[in-house]
């Protein structure tokens, strides 16, 4: 999912929250979900893996943005582990630290 601009100039140099709210689908026994914020332009937080129980539940990490340089738009990845379905109620992004 590509972020809004005025997001990625918001988070460039300042620590961000990734929530995805999220659950096995009925009848999977073992599902996961990794998630990842991408610049496209000066790194990634790399893939974090959760593990989806059957009810929804809130997944988050958070990730110190390095200072933009072209400004190349900021994603979302989301992947299904093991490819088997999943739900997504959910997906948040926020800046929490604009003070580095």
């Amino acid at each position: 999912m590509r972020l809004p601009d005025e997001f990625e100039k918001a988070a460039s140099g300042a620590i961000v929250r990734v929530s995805v709210e999220a659950r096995a689908s009925s009848g999977v026994r073992r599902a996961g979900l990794a998630v990842a914020y991408s610049t496209n332009d000066v790194g990634n937080s790399g893939w974090r893996n959760f593990r989806l129980r059957q009810d929804f539940s809130t997944f988050e990490f958070t990730w110190a943005v390095p200072t933009m340089i072209a400004g190349n738009g900021d994603y979302i990845g989301l992947h299904a582990i093991l490819g088997l379905p999943i739900e997504i109620r959910r997906v948040t992004a926020e800046v929490v630290d604009s003070s580095s």
